[in-house]
């Protein structure tokens, strides 16, 4: 977002969709509210799709300064995303994460079966807050009965915030003109000076492995890039520093392909630390809860090994005494 502000990258052209202005109200970018405006600004040309189905959004007005060059209308309603698939384990993730948040916590959490599956485990506690880079529907029924309240977030009083809406027709439909739901830039929702002010901020983010060493990689496998940075370390960083308890808190199954392949890993082995292991509170598998916090590096593996998958355990353990980590920690 920065490298369009400040012109280091420029669009040659940009599209925006845009919700028609509602009683006299400017337009809206009704479910994103990201890094197009900014594009907008140093772009040679900018068109806008109008369309009559878009939520119009509070907080994602289109600012007076974006000069449209061609207008056209859509055909289309907004792009929905069906519900996900929310198997055993990751029923199970959630309910130990639902266990590490208080009543009165703020949520960042994005969308998808793990995301989806906390929030789902949340609708016994009370006067829990929201502010994150994505709202879908599982946070949008949190607000609907009542779990969500935004009571004691500490800024933004009654209000969830978030940056992108991706969800169902239905819940597009909630959001429409909803004065308890802020679009807001990235700019606001992702900077440190803004969530730092957050109380008790618990941030959920799933993960593709962990090391025992508690470094995280979320974002490619085998050389196999499968997902970006995103606002995960704006987030894990606020956490940490949150008053009254925030927490960082990764997610993720302890296997993959069927069971063959352990997500608890010794190493990372050439995949990036999207997270350093100083940056990691609490790491969480269907097989239970990992604390970090203050942990020597021997606690720490020990510690994840204990969430890793059963059959994987001994052969972790074996490896780990064996690696340069291990054996400085073992002799």
């Amino acid at each position: 977002m920065q490298m369009f502000s400040n012109g280091a990258i420029q669009a040659d052209v940009v599209l925006i969709q845009l919700a028609p202005g509602a009683g006299g109200r400017p337009y809206s970018m009704g479910l994103a509210h990201d890094y197009t405006v900014d594009s907008a600004r140093c772009a040679r040309l900018v068109i806008a799709e109008l369309n009559a189905d878009m939520p119009w959004t509070h907080g994602a007005e289109l600012p007076p300064d974006i000069h449209i060059d061609h207008w056209v209308q859509a055909n289309e309603p907004p792009l929905t995303i069906p519900p996900a698939k929310i198997g055993d384990v990751e029923r199970a993730i959630g309910e130990h994460v639902a266990a590490l948040v208080p009543d009165g916590a703020t949520l960042q959490a994005g969308v998808g079966s793990l995301p989806d599956a906390v929030l789902k485990q949340l609708h016994s506690h009370r006067d829990l807050g929201f502010h994150s880079g994505v709202f879908g529907d599982a946070a949008g029924q949190l607000v609907q009965c009542g779990v969500i309240t935004n009571a004691r977030k500490g800024i933004d009083v009654g209000i969830s915030v978030c940056n992108t809406v991706s969800g169902s027709a239905d819940l597009y439909k909630w959001v429409h003109e909803n004065p308890t739901l802020n679009v807001l830039s990235g700019r606001y929702t992702h900077a440190a000076s803004v969530i730092a002010q957050i109380s008790c901020l618990h941030a959920v983010n799933s993960a593709l492995e962990v090391d025992l060493t508690g470094q995280v990689n979320s974002e490619s496998v085998g050389g196999r890039k499968l997902g970006g940075i995103g606002g995960l370390l704006d987030f894990c960083h606020a956490a940490r520093q949150s008053a009254s308890g925030g927490r960082a808190i990764t997610v993720l199954p302890s296997t993959a392909d069927g069971g063959m392949q352990s997500r608890i890993v010794v190493s990372l082995e050439g995949n990036p630390a999207t997270v350093g292991r100083g940056d990691v509170d609490v790491v969480v598998t269907e097989f239970g809860v990992a604390d970090l916090r203050q942990a020597t590096l021997t606690q720490r593996a020990e510690r994840l090994i204990a969430i890793a998958a059963p059959h994987f355990r001994e052969e972790l353990l074996h490896a780990w005494r064996k690696s340069t980590w291990g054996k400085r920690a073992w002799h």
